[in-house]
């Protein structure tokens, strides 16, 4: 409720603040590549696409300088492989037979994820590198708040919860750089390659297996925007 309630007040601001500069809506979607670290839980775990969605809000400040932001439900996940000999193993799971390699092992690997779900706010500064406000660079923090914390255990969801270990609230830096194909002075689609940094840790503090965990996500975002 804290969250929700920032959120409101945050864009409520922002739009009244400058209400009577040039305004862009949009909409956007993209590929998210996620890596949590400080973590040796993590350590394990490699890097996987994922996805995200949402809206945006631009606002010129002058003719080369924007204040832009997004409002975006994002899932940043990360997987291992693992060889699973059935239930006559004892825990179905272990390491290569001795003797063999693992590239020579016919033993089936099986999948397991962690993924995180997140609503994330970015508050960034767009600056337009030339005139004709095509290539652009950005800069600032974001704000998430964890809706979920799933693990998918060979594609089927599994019983283990660590919601509890993780904190609802994030925070870190943005850093970006896009481009723009203008359609005509309303409408306009950009491509952007984003990097959000976390600077503070997610995990609770009574959490041990988890402890010192921050997240990173390098993401790939198209958005359509149109002048309201």
């Amino acid at each position: 409720m804290h969250f929700k309630k920032t959120t409101i007040a945050l864009i409520f601001f922002i739009t009244s603040m400058y209400s009577q500069n040039e305004m862009y809506l949009g909409l956007n979607s993209g590929l998210t590549y996620s890596k949590f670290r400080g973590n040796d839980y993590f350590k394990n775990m490699d890097s996987q696409l994922d996805f995200l969605i949402g809206t945006s809000l631009e606002i010129n400040l002058t003719e080369r300088i924007l204040l832009a932001t997004n409002i975006n439900y994002e899932r940043n996940s990360v997987k291992r492989y693992y060889n699973y000999f059935g239930p006559g193993v004892i825990g179905g799971i272990t390491g290569i037979p001795f003797g063999q390699s693992s590239a020579s092992s016919s033993i089936p690997k099986n999948k397991f994820q962690t993924r995180f779900e997140y609503i994330n706010i970015p508050i960034t500064i767009k600056y337009l590198l030339n005139y004709e406000k095509k290539l652009y660079v950005n800069a600032g923090g974001y704000l998430g708040h964890l809706i979920d914390v799933k693990n998918i255990d060979d594609g089927k969801e599994s019983d283990l919860d660590f919601n509890n270990q993780f904190k609802k609230t994030d925070y870190g830096l943005v850093l970006g750089i896009g481009y723009n194909y203008t359609f005509n002075p309303s409408n306009f689609l950009s491509i952007e390659l984003r990097e959000s940094y976390g600077i503070t840790t997610i995990s609770t503090p009574e959490s041990y297996i988890f402890k010192n965990t921050k997240r990173n996500s390098l993401n790939l975002i198209l958005n359509y925007h149109f002048k309201i």
